[in-house]
């Protein structure tokens, strides 16, 4: 067999078996669908929604002090949803973002109290979302796209920049459809080295 068609043969191989098997989740949507309607997380629990770890941890009041209440899985689509939202009551959640994630968004339903916000280390306690639209918060941009004027529904977006560390927090505060992207790119870079790799070999053998 010839260098070209033995190439040919390896890429046709491993396109096959990146179409038969299954991708590795780079994009993930929280919907909290999966977790039981009424179930509460206190301060210091850990839970686990489509497959992202959440801790929960203490919010900070805008006079300076703590707070350790619970977020709650809610049905009444407070966040402007459908199905189950997710209350967050005196408490700063954390989530365990996939790796690559690049840009964050999601539905919010604010009703009162300050909020809490840190992203790759850059921590703002504030009143209401519109007081972070336009900013450069950890390296990422926020968008504002409704709402955000307090008492409230509306969806905000965080993009530009890697998204290493993600904590959101509120006292009055109601969260649905938080969906993390990855930088656009990522999935074609993963294809074209494993494909790289293959003609690689090929062109060794």
């Amino acid at each position: 067999m010839s260098r070209p068609v033995k190439w040919l043969s390896r890429a046709v191989a491993v396109l096959t078996l990146l179409w038969l098997a299954p991708l590795p989740a780079l994009a993930v949507t929280l919907d909290f669908e999966d977790l039981a309607l009424g179930t509460t997380y206190n301060f210091g629990a850990f839970f686990t929604t489509n497959g992202v770890p959440i801790d929960v941890e203490a919010f900070q009041f805008s006079g300076g002090g703590f707070g350790a209440n619970f977020a709650q899985v809610d049905g009444n689509q407070n966040a402007g949803g459908s199905g189950n939202d997710l209350e967050i009551n005196n408490v700063l959640l954390d989530f365990g973002l996939p790796a690559g994630t690049t840009s964050i968004s999601f539905l919010f339903g604010e009703f009162g109290g300050n909020l809490n916000l840190n992203i790759n280390g850059d921590f703002r306690n504030f009143e209401n979302f519109q007081d972070i639209d336009g900013l450069s918060i950890g390296g990422v941009n926020a968008n504002l796209v409704s709402g955000g004027l307090g008492n409230d529904q509306g969806r905000i977006e965080f993009a530009g920049g890697p998204i290493a560390l993600f904590k959101l927090g509120g006292q009055e505060l109601w969260i649905d459809n938080v969906n993390a992207m990855p930088e656009p790119t990522t999935l074609l870079l993963i294809l074209s080295g494993i494909l790289g790799l293959a003609l690689y070999g090929g062109s060794r053998a």
